[in-house]
C-alpha cells in the first residue's frame, strides 16, 4: 500500500507541475518577446474577421476586412452591418485616420479621442496605436514564473513602463512556451488596478508561424461589453497593392 501511495504521489506531481520547454527556458525575457513578435507580425497579412460585441442588453456582429504591413501600416474596413458598412481606418506609424460615410469625410483621431472605444468595442483607438510599438522600447520585462493556462505550458512575464505617458503602466503576459503566442495579457494602472485584459485562443499554424484566430478583450473599467474577434481567413506574406496604405483609399 505504501509503495502504491508513493507512486500515486509521483504521478500526481507530474500532472500538476507546469510543463517546461527546453528552448523557452534558455531564452531571456526580451528574447521571448522577440519570438512573440516574430509570430504576430509578418511582412504583410490579409485577414477577414468577425467581431462580436456582447453588451448587457444585446449582441452586435460586425464583419471586417483587415490588411497589415509589418507593425507600422494597417488598413481596415467594415463590411457589415449596414450602419457600419464603409467605415474605414488607416494607421501609418503614429497617425490614425477614420473615414465615416455618414459624414463623408476623413477624420484624424488624436489626443483624448484615442482613449475612446473603437466602434463600440472594448478596443480603444489607443490600443490600436500601442500595438505598433516594440514592447522592449517602452517596458522593462522580467520572467515571473511558469504556469499552466488553458492546458498549455506558459511563461509568465511582468512588464513595467520605463517611459512616461504610456497607456498601461503594467502588463502581465502569459506566453505559450512552445508556440510563443501571448495566451493572455492583463493591463494595469501604476497602482496595480486591472484596467483591461486580452485573451488569445484557437491557435492555428500557417507555414512555420503560429497565430491565434480568436481574440477576446474586456475593458474592466468601462464594463459595458465584452468583445470577441474571430479570424475567418488569414493570409500571410501576400502582395498588397501599391496604394494599399494610401489616404486616397479612405474616400
Amino acid at each position: 500500500m505504501r509503495k502504491f501511495s508513493i507512486l500515486a504521489a509521483i504521478l500526481l506531481s507530474i500532472l500538476i507541475l507546469p510543463a517546461y520547454s527546453p528552448r523557452a527556458a534558455a531564452l531571456t525575457a526580451d528574447e521571448i518577446l522577440d519570438r512573440v513578435d516574430e509570430n504576430m507580425y509578418a511582412q504583410s497579412s490579409v485577414i477577414e474577421a468577425e467581431m462580436t460585441i456582447t453588451y448587457k442588453d444585446r449582441v452586435v456582429k460586425k464583419q471586417m476586412h483587415i490588411e497589415n504591413e509589418g507593425k507600422d501600416k494597417a488598413y481596415s474596413e467594415f463590411l457589415a452591418p449596414e450602419r457600419d458598412k464603409g467605415i474605414k481606418y488607416l494607421r501609418l506609424g503614429d497617425n490614425l485616420w477614420m473615414y465615416h460615410p455618414s459624414v463623408n469625410r476623413v477624420i484624424n483621431i488624436a489626443g483624448h479621442q484615442l482613449r475612446q472605444s473603437a466602434n463600440g468595442s472594448d478596443f480603444s483607438y489607443e490600443d490600436m496605436m500601442e500595438r505598433s510599438k516594440k514592447l522592449q522600447d517602452r517596458y522593462t520585462v522580467q520572467i515571473a514564473g511558469n504556469e499552466q493556462l488553458g492546458g498549455r505550458p506558459s511563461i509568465v512575464l511582468d512588464l513595467e513602463a520605463k517611459v512616461s505617458g504610456i497607456t498601461y503602466y503594467r502588463v502581465k503576459m502569459w506566453v505559450d512556451s512552445e508556440y510563443f503566442i501571448a495566451l493572455r495579457e492583463e493591463y494595469s494602472a501604476k497602482s496595480g488596478k486591472l484596467l483591461k485584459y486580452l485573451q488569445n485562443s484557437d491557435i492555428q499554424k500557417y507555414g512555420s508561424r503560429y497565430y491565434p484566430t480568436r481574440i477576446t478583450v474586456k475593458d474592466v473599467i468601462r464594463d459595458a461589453s465584452a468583445t470577441e474577434m474571430v479570424l475567418k481567413k488569414v493570409q500571410f506574406d501576400v502582395p498588397l497593392g501599391a496604394n494599399a496604405f494610401s489616404k486616397d483609399r479612405l474616400h
